[in-house]
């Protein structure tokens, strides 16, 4: 069984535990295209009837890195982070916020009849539902979202302005009405034969927040070049990595039937 993720830095912690997650089912092949900011190959895609290149995912320009993916070669897509993530969902809160959130963002409110279009159209406009559009029109072959994770749960005590939308939803326990938004959109997944790969229950807390455990940055850690100090509550470690890659393979796997004596044996 092969499969094809690509991502953008979240898939990073998920990459770094593959060898790990991948030596306790013989079979299973992992390759991972990570979009990066000094990368400098887009990456392309092609079938036998299309070629797509995708400016926005960046590869290292490194000989044993490639950036050319034939869909026939994999058994199954991964697409990780790229912008799909309850964080995006409040932060465009902050500009036209439903007028039933009982909490003001300090934007627009908007009713409900507007609410449910302004939302889709903030996710659908994402990278990655971009790219899984593309890649589903060059495949039909299983393709999966793993969103980017939730917010630390530091996100939601630390003054500024930066984390000014997280404190106000923490406070007024507005956690149950950005989840619900948030399941929404990926209830819409399945619409174009997507299915999403939810974050771990286990490396969640308070419904909406990620264990500061899994964070990249601790408040502990208050040195300038920290990503506490620069304030990143968006990027997980590697143990959440593993966490979460185990739960991807354990989804894939399932959907496309490989038995127990497959994954023990290898044939």
């Amino acid at each position: 069984m092969k499969i094809c993720f690509i991502g953008n830095s979240h898939l990073g912690p998920i990459a770094a535990a593959s060898h790990v997650v991948s030596s306790g089912i013989p079979g299973l092949e992992m390759v991972h295209y990570i979009s990066r900011t000094y990368g400098a190959l887009p990456l392309k895609m092609f079938s036998p009837t299309d070629v797509e290149s995708f400016p926005y995912v960046k590869i290292e320009n490194r000989q044993d890195v490639d950036s050319l993916i034939n869909v026939d070669d994999w058994d199954a897509f991964v697409i990780v982070g790229f912008g799909f993530s309850l964080i995006r969902l409040v932060e465009k809160w902050v500009e036209f916020q439903p007028d039933s959130l009982g909490v003001d963002l300090g934007g627009h409110l908007l009713v409900p009849g507007f609410v449910d279009a302004y939302e889709n159209e903030c996710m659908d406009s994402t990278q990655a539902v971009r790219l899984m559009r593309r890649v589903r029109d060059m495949t039909g072959k299983p393709i999966y979202l793993v969103p980017a994770p939730f917010p630390a749960e530091w996100a939601g005590n630390r003054e500024g302005e930066k984390f000014r939308p997280f404190r106000a939803i923490k406070a007024s326990g507005e956690e149950p009405a950005a989840i619900s938004a948030f399941e929404r959109q990926l209830r819409r997944l399945p619409g174009r034969r997507i299915k999403p790969i939810k974050q771990p229950q286990s490396t969640v807390t308070d419904l909406m927040w990620t264990d500061e455990a899994f964070a990249l940055g601790q408040p502990s850690e208050r040195s300038e070049t920290s990503f506490y100090a620069r304030g990143d509550f968006y990027h997980m470690n590697k143990t959440f990595g593993e966490i979460y890659l185990r739960e991807i393979v354990s989804v894939v796997v399932a959907d496309l039937g490989m038995s127990e004596s497959t994954e023990k044996t290898g044939s």
